[in-house]
């Protein structure tokens, strides 16, 4: 059926089902019989009828011209105007001019007017925080993972500003007081997969993030570290990526760019946001300095600490100490056996030790006595952890330019990079120059682990902000 052309222009350009020419120009007119049938004919009759008014010279018309009162429009009443300003445009209700939002400090005590988290001065520092930490080690100072020792300083100092703060970890994690835990396990799996009472981490991670949701609701923010399988489990959470930028997380990201993420230098921030993330500021680690003795004068010893693996270059390390002629001490958990002892083992000796795995006390003692420390990385590390570790103990870090080590360690201040593993000898000699004072005070001025949690509270406010 095709439309009547007779029908008036409004009628048509609303695709009206055809109507007897006579009836539609009743309908137009308002002149009632006939509306009733015209809304039964047409599917959404409030909307079309909006449209089918009487004409604006039609008697009963709001604004028709020439009325009693004066030539101009009928005006309504003050109380059913729209307020608008000169330009025409609607003026905002009072109430929403002077700030608007109802005072809801009665029902969230501790938060500002429009319910969100405050501190005492205004600022977003009194935030409830629900932290996620991988189960491969337990949180404290004293692991041996870099994410689980930067964790316990996070949370101490998160605690300690104020903020109200519990994490998902395992339940041997060594936390800070007044830090909550939560513990889908009560051993770390690494303990766990060596005694034979564990297999696959994943049934685990699951059991963890099972955890984390059912205690989200009582938190403002969910902060994660346990990496990609939490980001389809929680996409409004914050997610800190602590490792490499590998090929399948820029997928991801491309196909969610409305991630939140935060990387730990700025060269993971490029690929993220090469890829596609919209949402990634960077937050370096930090460190509590305080807990790094300062040692003015050291030996001429050599240190490496990290995994016995190929990717972290201890062969590397035993190659320039003995290029130097020089004793090293190598520390860190054998990750790979069978390079362990094809690649480190044959270059022990006397003046060259393997020390294991130390201790938070153990590993600070090695560092301020040591005259430099070798971090010879043959993949892309996402920060270097234990590079700032020597720095505030003083002793300069020379290291292979992969990642964010270049970002990490300034060039003539704390140490020196290259990318010719054959150039690190000769730079061990140049940083034996350096002022180890000098060393300290840049460590503590970039790195510290308040200066890291300020960050991450500032993002928890914006968090917060977007929430109420």
């Amino acid at each position: 059926m095709g439309c009547d052309r007779r029908l008036p222009l409004v009628a048509r350009r609303r695709r009206l089902p055809p109507l007897p020419w006579l009836l539609a120009r009743r309908a137009h007119r308002g002149q009632g019989p006939e509306r009733p049938p015209l809304q039964r004919l047409v599917q959404r009759p409030q909307r079309l009828l909006s449209g089918l008014g009487p004409p604006r010279d039609h008697p009963g018309h709001r604004f028709r011209r020439g009325a009693a009162h004066g030539s101009g429009p009928v005006r309504l009443p003050r109380h059913r105007r729209r307020r608008r300003c000169r330009r025409g445009c609607r003026v905002r209700p009072r109430q929403a001019r002077r700030g608007g939002a109802r005072d809801r400090r009665h029902l969230f005590p501790g938060r500002d007017r429009a319910g969100r988290p405050a501190g005492a001065h205004g600022d977003v520092t009194a935030v409830r925080v629900l932290h996620l930490a991988p189960l491969w080690l337990p949180v404290g100072r004293e692991s041996s993972g870099g994410v689980e020792t930067l964790l316990a300083g996070l949370l101490a100092a998160q605690h300690a500003s104020g903020c109200a703060v519990a994490v998902v970890a395992s339940g041997d994690s060594a936390l800070p007081a007044g830090v909550e835990l939560v513990a889908p396990v009560p051993v770390a799996l690494v303990a766990q997969m060596g005694a034979g009472t564990a297999w696959e981490y994943e049934y685990f991670e699951q059991e963890a993030l099972a955890r984390g949701l059912e205690r989200a609701g009582g938190f403002d923010v969910v902060h994660s570290h346990m990496g990609a399988a939490a980001f389809a489990a929680l996409p409004g959470a914050l997610h800190t990526w602590h490792n490499d930028v590998t090929a399948d997380l820029e997928w991801f990201v491309g196909r969610r760019p409305q991630l939140r993420l935060t990387a730990v230098s700025e060269a993971q921030a490029r690929r993220l946001r090469a890829a596609g993330a919209r949402r990634c500021e960077v937050v370096p680690n930090g460190i509590d300095v305080a807990q790094f003795p300062f040692h003015d004068v050291a030996g001429s010893g050599l240190a490496f600490l990290g995994r016995m693996e190929a990717e972290k270059g201890p062969d590397l390390a035993i190659a320039a100490a003995h290029a130097l002629g020089r004793p090293l001490i190598l520390a860190g958990p054998i990750v790979d056996h069978a390079f362990f002892a094809e690649r480190v083992v044959p270059g022990l000796g006397p003046d060259i030790e393997y020390a294991g795995v130390l201790g938070h006390d153990d590993k600070a003692e090695l560092l301020g006595r040591s005259s430099c420390l070798l971090v010879p990385s043959r993949w892309e590390e996402a920060f270097g952890l234990v590079a700032v570790e020597a720095m505030a103990c003083g002793t300069p870090v020379v290291a292979l330019a992969n990642g964010a080590l270049g970002e990490v360690v300034d060039d003539d201040v704390t140490g020196f990079t290259t990318s010719d593993p054959g150039e690190l000898a000769d730079l061990v000699l140049c940083a034996d120059k350096l002022d180890r004072a000098a060393v300290r005070a840049r460590a503590a001025d970039r790195f510290s682990i308040e200066r890291t949690a300020r960050r991450y509270i500032d993002l928890y406010g914006e968090i917060a902000e977007d929430r109420w």
